[in-house]
């Protein structure tokens, strides 16, 4: 890239700021910005408008980042990257709800560590405060999800609830798991995750579509202004699932054995030869690749994080083997059982 288009890329320097903080730090500067109520885990304020946006103050890097880096893709977008990652999952979250509130008076909760099993939603859940708020929100949004335009219901299976959300811009995905799993059915109301322009999350190659990342707050905004406020609360309804049937649609094979889980899902697991219609990397809520290329000899190591606090690993020459490899040695694993996930 010419010095001179570098030097005429617009640098986002409110959304550098948010992603520079550690999670404490921001936490506070959240609370001192909004005027929230805070407590152990979790920062709550509550608007006029009677829709709850969320989003998680932590990320998965082990070093902060400190320096934003600046460039064009190929189709001419801002995207912004850090050496360390720049944490776009979930500050892309955080930021958007701070711009969103500028044209409507949501109520807004952040939480702590949902990358490490959701804790602060957790705790929120648990709190008086919690209970009081029943009945007050029609729905809850939030920021948290890689990609453009994915809406992502989770276990929640209000149809219209669906329709109303993917009436317009939004596309409904699939995803594993995030705090709305835990928010909604406490709050007894429907949830809906959107995207927010990041991609490779996890990785020190995250970035963010600055330009995706606007648009997003443009729905948002368009999606909350056609909200009926007078209208009864999209009331949550649990997802029953048969993951034979999810994983004959997604991976196009079938299973063997049936083992039942603490959600009342049916799982079995079976591997045979048929060929994979969509890659197991997709339902794991794995993002988009940058254009990097591998060598054969390259060995991807697939590190998945269970709710019970251990680790499963799987690897191999491409990412889809890794996920194969993981899941054909660990037989009784579940998705629902993985609430995050590295890969190298």
């Amino acid at each position: 890239m010419s010095a001179a288009i570098f030097n005429n890329i617009k640098k986002n320097k409110e959304f550098e700021r948010i992603c520079y903080m550690p999670q404490k730090k921001l936490k506070d500067y959240l609370v001192t910005r909004l005027n929230m109520q805070s407590g152990d885990g979790w920062a709550f304020r509550e608007g006029t408008f009677p829709v709850l946006l969320t989003a998680h103050m932590d990320t998965v890097h082990k070093r902060q980042c400190n320096k934003a880096y600046y460039n064009l893709n190929k189709d001419g977008n801002v995207v912004v990257s850090s050496r360390v990652g720049i944490g776009g999952d979930d500050r892309c979250g955080i930021y958007m709800i701070l711009k969103i509130l500028n044209e409507v008076d949501c109520s807004v909760l952040f939480c702590e560590d949902e990358e490490v099993g959701s804790i602060g939603a957790g705790k929120f859940v648990k709190t008086e405060l919690c209970e009081s708020l029943k009945g007050k929100f029609k729905y809850i949004i939030e920021l948290d999800r890689a990609n453009s335009k994915d809406a992502v219901f989770y276990e929640d299976a209000n149809d219209k609830f669906h329709e109303f959300v993917t009436k317009e811009f939004w596309k409904e995905s699939w995803g594993t798991w995030s705090d709305i799993c835990t928010l909604s059915p406490a709050l007894e109301i429907s949830s809906v995750n959107f995207s927010c322009g990041y991609y490779k999350a996890h990785t020190t190659q995250e970035y963010v579509v600055l330009d995706e990342m606007e648009k997003s707050i443009s729905e948002v905004i368009k999606l909350l202004k056609r909200t009926d406020v007078n209208a009864e609360p999209f009331k949550f309804e649990r997802q029953k699932y048969n993951y034979s049937r999810l994983f004959e649609k997604y991976c196009g094979y079938g299973y063997g054995y049936g083992l039942d889980d603490y959600y009342d899902y049916t799982y079995g697991y079976g591997y045979g030869e048929r060929k994979i219609n969509k890659s197991l990397d997709d339902l794991i809520e794995k993002e988009e690749e940058i254009n990097v290329l591998k060598s054969d000899d390259d060995v991807i190591l697939i590190e998945a994080i269970l709710a019970n606090g251990e680790f499963a690993q799987g690897e191999g020459t491409t990412e889809d083997k890794a996920w194969v490899n993981l899941f054909m040695s660990n037989p009784t694993l579940r998705y629902c059982d993985i609430i995050d996930y590295y890969y190298y």
